[in-house]
């Protein structure tokens, strides 16, 4: 998220060298993430995938509900870098399906408000429970980090440059969020198709 792709690979690879006990393979699946994102951001569609294909078997069946929606959150966006929009729709997808329809996990607020923005635009969820959704995120601000901030806000200016008309005190206060945080987010959002309004 620096921007420094290759030494995330670098710590990325370090730790997946030495894997974790079974009760942190969790933490294994986030190593595998971390490894896919970088390399998608590079480019390397096949290092990416085959380290999506790690990480989904890092935890096969994971019993908490806020383990599998932040993979499928994850992946979503790893497809989406590489292009692959059919399949990070549907990661997205898996990601709202059935009782995940709520956020599991405010850590995961910012990646939860952008797929619920363009799931309603894809027209995958109601248009209302995605406003409603951000809403409800915006709204516990001070219990985001700065990133999740930025990126629910983000969501809600990108869903209403799509479908409504978009607050410029809204888009000015994305800006100054984005501003603070280091260039990799902007560059990611870019590459996300978040930022073209």
């Amino acid at each position: 998220r620096l921007a420094n792709t290759e030494s995330q690979l670098l710590w990325a690879y370090r730790a997946s060298a030495n894997p974790s006990a079974d009760s942190d393979r969790i933490l294994d699946q986030r190593v595998h993430y971390i490894q896919a994102h970088a390399h998608a951001m590079r480019g390397d569609e096949q290092a990416a995938l085959q380290s999506l294909r790690s990480g989904d078997t890092a935890i096969a069946a994971p019993n908490q509900p806020w383990v599998r929606q932040m993979w499928y959150l994850r992946a979503a966006d790893v497809y989406m870098l590489l292009g692959k929009r059919r399949e990070a729709l549907n990661s997205a997808r898996a990601a709202f399906a059935r009782k995940l329809i709520a956020l599991q996990s405010l850590a995961h607020a910012g990646p939860f408000s952008r797929w619920a923005a363009r799931l309603a635009v894809s027209r995958d969820l109601e248009e209302k429970l995605a406003r409603s959704t951000l809403h409800d995120i915006l709204s516990r601000k001070e219990h985001l980090d700065q990133l999740d901030r930025a990126e629910a806000l983000n969501a809600k200016v990108w869903l209403d440059s799509k479908t409504a008309a978009v607050s410029d005190d809204e888009r000015e206060e994305m800006w100054h969020r984005l501003a603070a945080l280091p260039i990799g987010i902007t560059n990611e959002l870019t590459a996300l198709g978040m930022l073209g309004f």
